[in-house]
């Protein structure tokens, strides 16, 4: 009974915002959803308190940035936020940072004590008013993000995803390619600039075993 309450919730709100969620309309995928089954859905889940926020992963990688930065009383940018920026809230609710969440489509716009940025980002966003930024699964994003962390001097912690995404430095791109590929070249990225202290957490409380990168600017 306790499932199926949870499921209907979950059913009812992306039919309110079905525009952004149509891909869970086919495949039977519905069928599916639980936490942990998708970033969409942990989203969701935890925006209608249906997961309580120290379960979520999101409440983990907030208490690993807690852990290497002193948040309180800074600016952070939570880059490549997603549709609901859950971890943004987490960071709202339980520190005193000031909190901007940027993407490029949001489900809610309105969040107390954070600050929306509807919009790509690309080469041309500035990070130049952030202290921090930090990513949670972002995706495609990842690469341009570090870049903009190396351009504007920023210290970061990202969270990588389980994607095979493709580096924008094409001749590293091979046949095959898959996601450990794409993570030994981001991890690579940043290792080989000279200008940051880099710790990278392979063993943690997360969903999956995908490495967090924490990079300190230290020059």
């Amino acid at each position: 009974m306790k499932k199926d309450f949870k499921r209907k919730r979950i059913i009812n709100f992306l039919n309110q915002h079905k525009e952004h969620y149509k891909e869970y309309f086919i495949k039977n995928r519905l069928s599916k959803l639980k936490y942990g089954y998708t970033s969409d859905i942990n989203q969701v889940m935890s925006y209608l308190s249906l997961v309580p926020d120290k379960k979520t992963d999101y409440f983990e990688f907030y208490k690993i940035i807690n852990k290497y930065f002193n948040i309180d009383n800074i600016k952070v940018l939570d880059a490549a936020a997603g549709k609901i920026p859950i971890l943004s809230i987490i960071l709202s609710k339980y520190s005193l940072a000031n909190v901007t969440a940027i993407n490029g489509k949001f489900v809610i716009k309105k969040i107390n004590n954070v600050t929306i940025l509807q919009k790509y980002i690309n080469n041309k966003t500035s990070f130049k008013n952030y202290d921090l930024i930090i990513g949670f699964r972002s995706c495609k994003a990842t690469e341009i993000i570090i870049n903009l962390c190396f351009k504007y001097k920023k210290s970061f912690v990202i969270y990588l995803c389980p994607c095979a995404n493709k580096p924008q430095n094409i001749s590293c791109y091979k046949d095959n390619w898959n996601y450990n590929d794409w993570h030994k070249y981001i991890i690579n990225l940043v290792l080989n600039n000279n200008s940051y202290d880099v710790k990278i957490l392979y063993k943690h409380n997360l969903g999956d075993d995908c490495p967090i990168i924490i990079a300190k600017y230290i020059i």
